[in-house]
């Protein structure tokens, strides 16, 4: 929200954590002036529709092996349909290798910052 972006999307399986989210959402937007548009999308983020505006993706380490295999492929899915420039951001990225082996993305930077790391990756 403090880095311009015009729409932010969390997408959360559990209608616990969105609502815990939202509440979120709304001590920080109150805290902090920003124009960006943020929406806590209650859904299963390997099934959920990316729409052709989604060009920066941000996780923090969120699913295990196979939950990443099928976002990873919903991500194609979406670029097959709407073909774009992408960006992943993934802090914590445990599961670092099957983005590398999936021939969607190709890793440009990693960094270290508040004490962890992340990995940058653009197809």
């Amino acid at each position: 929200m403090q880095f311009g972006f015009a729409r932010i999307i969390g997408v959360e399986f559990s209608p616990e954590l969105c609502a815990v989210a939202r509440q979120n959402v709304k001590i920080f937007t109150r805290r902090i002036k920003t124009s960006s548009h943020v929406d806590i999308i209650e859904s299963d983020v390997t099934k959920y529709h990316f729409d052709s505006q989604t060009n920066v993706f941000f996780m923090y380490n969120p699913f295990d092996k196979v939950i990443m295999d099928y976002l990873i492929e919903n991500m194609q899915n979406s670029l097959l349909q709407s073909p774009r420039k992408i960006s992943l951001i993934y802090n914590t990225p445990n599961c670092a290798e099957l983005f590398a082996s999936s021939g969607l993305f190709v890793a440009h930077e990693a960094f270290e910052s508040g004490g962890t790391r992340f990995q940058v990756y653009n197809n």
